[in-house]
């Protein structure tokens, strides 16, 4: 049986999101450059499948790299677009 984490407000009226993130750091390094766009599309649909609607980013990361997968693994699998933050 699994249990579900009440979602967390964001500031004091933000959005409500689970409390549970994923980090995208990682993404678009240059050691794992052949296997990240794969990778990163399937842990961004298994992480929206899960419930999952944080990804932290930011440009510093990989120098941009992280957001452009990220946007890629979005679109080309992900339904609940509106719902990600």
């Amino acid at each position: 049986m699994s249990k579900s984490l009440p979602d967390l407000c964001i500031g004091l009226d933000g959005p409500q999101v689970p409390p549970i993130g994923i980090g995208t750091n990682a993404w678009g390094g240059v050691q794992a450059a052949n296997s990240i766009p794969t990778n990163s599309t399937a842990v961004v649909k298994s992480a929206l499948e899960s419930g999952v609607r944080f990804f932290d980013t930011a440009e510093i990361y990989n120098r941009g790299r992280s957001e452009r997968l990220l946007g890629e693994a979005i679109r080309y699998g992900a339904d609940a677009l509106q719902e990600v933050l």
